[in-house]
């Protein structure tokens, strides 16, 4: 087991990133899902006339977001920038054990 001599980002340091990253990708999901399927969490109508059409279109808005997420923090980790953007602006530096930045393969993992 490969052990850091530096500090941990704190949770709520994570917890913050991860919200810089996440919403403006859901705000990106939410338009494309309106504009193109005309599609709106907001829209009480078809949730009361479809509830299970509704649910699924809701269920993809989740599953698509969770996945540009993951996408982004595949490719940012393992760059030079080292983290995602809400990282970066939170001071938190992604490296591996040795301090060195990762690899395609861990960042991966």
């Amino acid at each position: 087991m490969e052990y850091s001599l530096y500090a941990t980002a704190s949770n709520g340091k994570r917890l913050a990133a991860y919200l810089v990253d996440i919403v403006p990708i859901m705000i990106l999901v939410l338009w494309y899902y309106y504009w193109v399927h005309g599609f709106s969490i907001f829209d009480v109508q078809l949730k009361k006339e479809n509830p299970e059409g509704y649910a699924t279109l809701r269920s993809a808005i989740r599953l698509h977001s969770f996945g540009f997420w993951a996408l982004l923090c595949f490719l940012l980790e393992a760059s030079p920038w080292q983290g995602t953007w809400g990282k970066r602006l939170m001071g938190i530096k992604v490296v591996n054990g040795m301090n060195e930045p990762l690899s395609w393969g861990q960042s991966l993992k």
